[in-house]
């Protein structure tokens, strides 16, 4: 006999334990867990024989109706709801032992809680600008209760919320006006520690970007060299590797033809003359070059090199 998502998900609110499924496998339970589509969105899950943790998210349409057939299937008046976000629930469903369940929420509370209170921080910022009183106490709510759901779901498993989750529910129901100006300062000190983190990073990469330049010169084989720095330099760079020229973008043309290519090319700028590829054809092993500009710098294919650099291979070849 086949079984609809609503059949299904009353088999489960009796929480008899065992598992089972629509035809379809769309909805499907085990180890107490309902589940829409996959393990990716558990629905809810029994905590124990009087408490049921809901996933207060939506997914799609078709999930929302799983999801209101799932809520209907419940007994309100026998069962203690909490709720949580689809990140939440699933390291709940994931973990079949309650100890395991409270180890990993330990393990991952501080994360849980900047989530949480960022969440929750967005709400209050849209509230202070809100002008409908409505409006406000809807978003205040709503960043409320993501908090007071974490919170509940802690204490479950006796896992006691940090402070600031406190103080901000508590500025929320006594306080609001301070929140926004809480928020706004917690914003710009985040700011302030981001944009010194990428000062940080763009002086490590600069570092890294020119050792990297450096040591492909000074031909250290390749896979000693960082070579997302290589990659990162905006120059070009060539270095002479047996009969063969090699560029830092991994392209590699015959000594000869750079030979007889920086011929040209320094014609072109003692001349003040720019080439464009038109019927003559300048060959760099595979690949050809597209122009020539007045300053002496190439452009061929993908690769635009610099006259400083051609000339320093030049010098390296004797020319």
């Amino acid at each position: 006999m086949s079984k609809t998502n609503s059949q299904v998900a009353h088999i489960w609110a009796q929480n008899n334990g065992g598992s089972g499924k629509t035809n379809n496998g769309n909805v499907f339970f085990e180890h107490g867990a309902i589940y829409s589509y996959g393990y990716h969105f558990p629905m809810a899950k029994f905590l124990d024989d009087k408490t049921v943790l809901i996933n207060n998210d939506s997914y799609s349409p078709s999930t929302g109706q799983q999801q209101s057939e799932m809520r209907q299937a419940l007994d309100y008046d026998k069962i203690t709801r909490l709720y949580c976000s689809t990140e939440l629930i699933k390291i709940v469903a994931d973990s079949k032992l309650p100890h395991l369940i409270k180890s990993r929420l330990k393990i991952r509370q501080k994360e849980l809680q900047a989530d949480a209170i960022s969440k929750a921080r967005v709400y209050c910022m849209a509230a202070a600008r809100r002008r409908a009183a409505y409006l406000k106490d809807s978003d205040y709510n709503a960043a409320f209760n993501i908090l007071q759901n974490l919170v509940e779901l802690l204490a479950f498993y006796k896992i006691k919320a940090h402070k600031p989750v406190f103080d901000i529910m508590s500025s929320i129901l006594n306080d609001r006006d301070s929140l926004a100006e809480k928020f706004s300062a917690d914003i710009e000190r985040a700011a302030k520690k981001r944009r010194a983190n990428d000062k940080k990073r763009l002086k490590d990469r600069q570092a890294d970007i020119e050792q990297a330049a450096i040591d492909f010169k000074d031909n250290v084989p390749m896979n000693q060299i960082k070579i997302t720095a290589l990659y990162d330099n905006p120059l070009i760079l060539m270095r002479i590797d047996g009969d063969n020229i090699k560029t830092s973008q991994g392209a590699s043309f015959p000594v000869d033809h750079g030979k007889k290519a920086f011929t040209f090319i320094k014609d072109c700028k003692d001349n003040q003359r720019e080439f464009l590829t038109n019927g003559k054809t300048i060959n760099l092993g595979h690949f050809r070059i597209d122009r020539i500009e007045t300053n002496g710098n190439v452009k061929a294919g993908c690769h635009y090199v610099e006259y400083a650099e051609i000339e320093r291979v030049a010098a390296l070849l004797g020319l």
